[in-house]
Order: structure tokens, then sequence, then C-alpha cells
């Protein structure tokens, strides 16, 4: 299957900076390629680069986002955790006959531990 005959394709008049015409025309003279060539194959280059670094991105969003949810649901695990040991707390401290550390207790705990 050959290429669609030219007058198909897409058509973009570009305007070029003084002296660009005659760099692309030395470039595609060098590579064996028509100007238009050359052109095509240098957007599709740079379009490529572009599309492989948006495909790394979309991976690392992918990492950060599985990462995110690990560390949220163990956020819960361990609140579910601390919750337990507070209650096993008081149910130690009801049945030994003493009153469990207030919510200022605790501050004080930490900030003695912090110092």
């Amino acid at each position: 299957m050959g290429r669609p005959p030219s007058q198909m394709q897409d058509k973009f008049i570009i305007r070029f900076p003084d002296g660009m015409r005659e760099r692309i025309k030395a470039a595609a003279d060098a590579n064996g390629r028509t100007m238009t060539a050359e052109i095509v194959w240098r957007l599709e280059q740079s379009l490529s680069s572009v599309e492989a670094r948006l495909d790394d991105h979309a991976k690392d969003i992918g990492l950060f986002s599985d990462l995110a949810y690990q560390s949220y649901e163990h956020g819960h695990e361990l609140g579910a955790r601390i919750m337990m040991l507070e209650g096993f707390a008081a149910r130690a401290a009801a049945k030994l006959g003493i009153e469990p550390p207030s919510e200022g207790d605790m501050e004080t705990v930490s900030t003695a531990k912090s110092v």
C-alpha cells in the first residue's frame, strides 16, 4: 500500500525565520531527502520524544498514585490499631482501678519525649 497522492495529504503553510530555509535545504541534501521529508522526519523525531516523556510521566503518576493509596490503607490500619490499643489501655486501667491517661497527659508525654 503506497502513500496517498500529495494532493490528498494535509498541507500547512509556514513562515521560516531568515536563513532557516537554507539550513533545512542543506540538511535535506546531506540526508538524501526532500525538504518536506526532512521537515516531517524532524517533526516525527521531536513528537516521538515528547510522547515518550509523557508516557514516562504517566507511569510516574501511576506509581505515585499506588503509593498514595498504600499510605492511605496503612494509615487506616494504623488508626485501627491505635484505637484497639487505646481500648485495651482503658480496659486494663479499669481492671487495675486506675484512671486512664487523658488527652492532656498524652500531650505532656509527647512534649517531654521531643525535648
